[in-house]
C-alpha cells in the first residue's frame, strides 16, 4: 500500500526532478524553477516510490492549494486509494489548506472523488475523506 510521506524539501526536489525526467514529464520546465516553494508527498510502498503529489499555494489565498501529479508506471493503475487521498488530504488541512485546486490533468481525478467544476478548474473543499 502507497504512503505519502512529506519529505525534507532538501530531499524531495531532488527525488522529484530525478522522477520527473525519467518520466518525461510535459510540464517539468513549468515547474523546475518552483519546485522549492512545493509541499511535495513522496508516496511509497516500503522503499519504492510510487510517485509523486505536490502542491503550490495559491498567490491570492494561501488556504487554497493547487495539485500536481506524477505516478510511476508500475503504479499506473493502483497509485490512487481512500488510504491515500484521505492521509494526503487530511495531512494538507492539517498544513493549512482548506481547498484543493486542480488545474491540468489531475482534474478528472479531483472530479472523481467529489470535487466540483468550476471556472475552468476542479475544487476540493477540505476536510475531505473520500468514502
Amino acid at each position: 500500500m502507497l504512503r505519502p510521506s512529506l519529505v525534507d524539501p532538501r530531499e524531495s526536489v531532488p527525488l522529484l526532478v530525478r522522477h520527473l525526467e525519467e518520466t518525461d514529464y510535459e510540464f517539468l520546465d513549468d515547474h523546475i524553477d518552483i519546485l522549492e516553494s512545493a509541499i511535495i508527498f513522496v508516496c511509497r510502498n516500503h522503499e519504492e516510490i510510487g510517485g509523486f503529489i505536490w502542491y503550490y499555494q495559491s498567490e491570492s489565498d494561501e488556504t487554497h492549494w493547487i495539485v500536481h501529479m506524477s505516478v510511476s508506471e508500475s503504479y499506473k493503475r493502483r497509485f490512487f486509494s481512500r488510504h491515500l487521498i484521505t492521509s494526503m488530504f487530511g495531512a494538507c488541512y492539517a498544513l493549512g489548506a482548506n481547498v484543493i485546486i486542480a488545474e491540468d490533468a489531475s482534474q478528472e481525478l479531483l472530479a472523481r472523488i467529489g470535487g466540483k467544476y468550476h471556472d475552468g478548474e476542479v475544487i476540493l473543499e477540505l476536510p475531505f475523506i473520500w468514502r
